[in-house]
């Protein structure tokens, strides 16, 4: 991932595969909590971290399909 200003928090979509599990990257480094479904992620903080700009792996996503 590349980001110009501080990320929040982020919601996607996966469509034609499904979602196992998420772990690592920028988004474990600054706290944020993942949830899950089959096919959508969402990740904040309920501290209010942020992940600063920069570039870097924003989380794993384990899939299948």
């Amino acid at each position: 991932m590349e980001n110009d200003s501080e990320i929040g928090g982020f919601q996607f979509t996966i469509e034609g595969a499904t979602i196992l599990s998420t772990s690592g990257g920028d988004s474990e480094l600054n706290g944020f909590s993942i949830s899950s479904s089959s096919s959508t992620l969402l990740g904040f903080s309920f501290g209010g971290n942020s992940i600063p700009e920069g570039s870097g792996e924003l989380l794993i996503i384990d899939i299948d399909g």
